[in-house]
């Protein structure tokens, strides 16, 4: 963006240069060089005699240093002398971007759009800024519009989609992905929005394959190897998702998301010592965590201690869940516990009683946890209720990657 704001500068530039003023030369050999100081000071010791041209020379070089107080100061006054100059405000508007100047920014990308509807390259920078103030539906619209007139432009492509994901809008963004695929298969920010959708539409293989090949070309960013990583945990690659976990955590990036996936997959295995570690890791998860998933690792240690026979300590994990969380799959896990391995009839009927009250309380927010309600019925000799009493709440929340399944991994979009 900055190359395509500087052009007209450029060009503008060169046909100062080349008009044979009086010392001319000089400065011309100072930009040349790259010695923008030597140069303003040449310009500015003739500031009241420079005609337009060589005034916007002085305003380029300030610009060039990083000045941009007085550059912008050289680009209005120029403005109040030509206001519909799309070079003036393409410069004001890339200082006002450098300045994060958000609100002047969109004021004069603005008028440049007045000035010029079919330019699309300006339609984006509206958007982009209309994005940055919270207008993301307007943003998508002017991004259509930019599409519509260059369906080349393979940025704009990947703006809009990324957009249609954040506002979770995945039929209309995979549209955009598609476009953006057909011109360039090899394009590392179109495979990465390719294996947002994908994962989100729980197509494990597919983010495999387009995540691997963007990590063969140097990416490294953070989401997308947790997204790999966690991919590779549903397609049974425990081995891969446990080295990307356990490599995330090397390099540094010890969150609770990656604790949380390499605990996951841990526990997934069949050793002792690995599920052990998976403990140790879900621990780390709680400590480190701020989301709303902290219970549901809560859930995995205590269905752990199960596995590792370690029943009493699993019937307080429980306890705690269900005191601190209120989560009716704790209790449900609890009533299986008392049944199955802790040999007690009364108290597991107590508490499957006390689990279908609860679902049955809950029917109407159709709660994941309250899934085995039948169960829990037949248990206690009791009809079972329609399905939409316990519906499985699989699905993608709202501004996130996060896809809930049974006390599942979890990834954010951010």
């Amino acid at each position: 963006m900055k190359k395509l704001l500087l052009l007209p500068l450029f060009i503008l530039l060169f046909h100062t240069l080349t008009t044979g003023q009086s010392g001319a030369n000089s400065w011309q050999e100072f930009i040349s060089k790259g010695q923008y100081t030597k140069a303003i000071q040449l310009l500015s010791s003739k500031e009241d005699t420079l005609t337009q041209g060589n005034l916007m020379t002085l305003a380029f070089c300030h610009q060039k240093l990083g000045h941009l107080p007085q550059a912008k100061k050289y680009y209005l006054q120029l403005l109040e002398k030509t206001p519909e100059s799309q070079e003036l405000l393409m410069s004001l508007a890339g200082i006002s971007d450098r300045e994060f100047n958000v609100s002047q920014s969109l004021l004069y990308y603005q008028k440049l759009v007045a000035l010029d509807t079919t330019n699309h390259f300006y339609l984006k920078e509206v958007a982009r800024n209309l994005v940055k103030q919270r207008k993301i539906e307007e943003g998508i619209a002017l991004l259509q519009k930019a599409i519509k007139l260059d369906s080349s432009d393979i940025d704009a492509l990947a703006d809009i989609s990324n957009l249609l994901l954040n506002e979770t809008h995945d039929n209309q963004a995979i549209i955009y992905i598609k476009k953006g695929i057909a011109l360039d298969s090899n394009s590392i920010k179109m495979r990465q929005l390719r294996a947002r959708y994908s994962y989100r539409n729980f197509d494990y293989e597919r983010v495999r394959k387009d995540l691997k090949y963007t990590l063969s070309k140097g990416d490294s960013t953070v989401l997308y190897q947790r997204l790999l990583a966690t991919s590779y945990f549903y397609l049974d690659s425990l081995a891969q998702s446990i080295f990307l976990f356990n490599r995330l955590i090397e390099r540094g990036d010890d969150n609770e998301l990656v604790r949380a996936g390499l605990g996951y997959a841990l526990l997934a295995t069949t050793d002792q010592n690995m599920i052990i570690k998976g403990t140790n890791n879900m621990f780390t998860a709680i400590k480190l965590g701020t989301s709303d998933k902290i219970s549901d690792y809560r859930l995995a240690i205590a269905d752990a201690n199960v596995r590792l026979k370690e029943y009493n300590w699993a019937a307080k994990d429980y306890k705690y869940i269900i005191d601190t969380y209120q989560r009716p799959k704790a209790i449900f896990k609890l009533a299986e516990l008392q049944e199955k391995y802790l040999k007690d009839t009364e108290l597991s009927k107590i508490y499957y009683q006390e689990y279908a009250r609860t679902c049955q309380l809950e029917k109407n927010k159709k709660n994941i946890d309250c899934v085995n309600l039948n169960v829990a019925l037949q248990k206690l000799n009791l009809a079972p209720v329609p399905k939409i009493y316990a519906q499985d709440m699989k699905g993608v929340k709202a501004d996130s990657l996060r896809i809930d399944t049974s006390d599942s991994l979890q990834v954010e979009d951010h």
